[in-house]
C-alpha cells in the first residue's frame, strides 16, 4: 500500500522475516537461497516441484508467492499465499504477505473491487499482528494502510500513530522511523526530518536510519543531501552494497552525478550477491536508466536485456526496453 521506494525498503527489512523450516528438503533450501540472491527464475524452477508435491511444501509455495509479487503478478502471488495460509493458518508471515498481495491489487483495481481488496488487506495485516505482536513488519504495513486508506475503508491517522507507538515500545529505532513516516504523510516535513535525524543521532551505527534519512532527502528531491548521506555510509563501510545501489538509484531518478551513479552501480553489480542487498535485476534496470540519460542508448538496451534475462517478468525493464525501440 506504499510508494515504490517505501516498498523497496520494506522488502529489504523483511528479507529474513521467514526462515526455512528445519524439515524443508534441500531443494527448497536451495530455492530460498536463489531467491535471496535475486535469481528469481532459477528459484522458481527449484521450488516448483516441492510446491506441487503431495502434500505441498508450504515454504516453497510461500516463496513462489514472493517471486510472483516481485514480478508484479499480484494475482498469482495471492493464490500462492492463500495456499500457504491454508497450510499454516498460524503463520503471521504468511498472513502479512497475503495482505501485501491484496494491497498490490487494490492499487490498480477499479473502485468497486478496490473496496473489497482493501478490506482483505487490512484484515490480513491485522491478523498478522494479532498472531505475532512482535511482527513489526506487519505493524509498519498497518501504518501505511491506515495512512493511505480513506476513512470508509478503515483509514485513520490516529490508528497509524497507535501502531507507531506499539513499534516504539518494542524497537526504538523502528518506532522513530514509523513516527517519521506518519509525519511525512501529514506533510509535516520538518517534523519528519527531525525524526529521521533523531534516528541517525540516537543510532549512529544503524544503516537503516541513514538509509531512511537519505531516502527522505531523495523523495523531497534534495538530491545533494541524499548523495551525501549514502556517501557517508560508504566512507565508513566501503563494502556496503545497498549504499552503492542507492547512489546509483539516486542518479538514475535525478539525472544528476551520472558518472558517479554509473560507477556505483557497476561496482554493486560486480560484487558477490548478498542476501540483504537489492536484487540484480533492478540494478541492471537502473544502470540502463543512467546510460539512457547519458545518451548511450545501446548500452541502456543491453542493461535492460540483462535485467530481463535475470527476471523475464520484470515489467519496468520491459517498458524501458520497449521505449528504446
Amino acid at each position: 500500500m506504499s510508494k515504490r521506494f517505501t516498498v523497496l525498503l520494506l522488502l529489504l527489512a523483511s528479507t529474513f522475516a521467514h526462515s526455512v523450516r528445519a524439515a524443508d528438503p534441500p531443494a527448497v533450501e536451495e530455492g530460498v537461497r536463489l531467491f535471496r540472491d535475486g535469481r528469481l527464475e532459477e528459484a522458481r524452477v527449484a521450488l516448483a516441484p516441492a510446491a506441487e508435491a503431495n502434500p505441498p511444501n508450504a515454504t516453497a509455495i510461500f516463496y513462489l508467492g514472493r517471486i510472483a509479487l516481485a514480478r508484479e503478478d499480484a494475482k498469482d502471488a495471492q493464490r500462492r499465499f492463500e495456499v500457504a495460509v491454508a497450510l499454516d493458518e498460524q503463520s503471521s508471515t504468511y498472513h502479512l504477505w497475503l495482505g501485501r498481495a491484496y494491497g498490490s491489487q487494490a492499487q490498480r483495481a477499479g473502485k468497486l473491487s478496490q473496496i473489497g481488496l482493501a478490506k482483505k488487506t487490512k484484515a490480513e495485516f491485522e491478523r498478522a499482528a494479532e498472531l505475532d505482536p512482535e511482527n513489526l513488519d506487519a505493524r509498519e504495513d498497518l501504518i501505511q494502510y491506515y495512512l493511505q486508506a480513506p476513512g470508509m475503508m478503515g483509514g485513520s491517522v490516529t490508528r497509524a500513530k497507535e501502531q507507531a507507538a506499539e513499534i516504539h515500545k518494542r524497537d526504538a529505532l523502528r518506532g522513530t522511523l514509523a513516527y517519521a513516516s506518519v509525519a511525512q504523510d501529514q506533510k509535516d516535513f520538518a517534523g519528519a526530518e527531525r525524526q529521521y535525524r533523531s534516528a541517525v543521532a540516537s543510532f549512529p551505527d544503524s544503516l537503516n536510519a541513514r538509509y531512511a534519512l537519505g531516502s527522505f532527502f531523495s523523495r523531497r528531491e534534495r538530491y545533494d543531501e541524499a548523495f551525501a548521506v549514502f556517501d557517508s555510509v560508504l566512507a565508513a563501510r566501503p563494502d556496503e552494497l545497498t549504499a552503492l545501489y542507492l547512489i546509483g538509484r539516486t542518479g538514475a531518478i535525478s539525472g544528476q552525478r551520472l558518472d558517479r551513479a554509473e560507477q556505483a552501480m557497476k561496482e554493486f553489480l560486480a560484487s558477490p550477491a548478498r542476501p540483504n542487498a537489492p536484487r540484480p535485476a533492478g540494478a541492471h534496470w537502473r544502470l540502463g536508466m543512467i546510460y539512457e540519460q547519458q545518451g548511450r542508448k545501446d548500452l541502456a538496451a543491453e542493461e535492460y536485456k540483462k535485467s530481463l534475462a535475470i527476471d523475464p517478468g520484470f515489467a519496468d525493464a520491459k517498458k524501458s526496453l520497449a521505449k528504446l525501440k
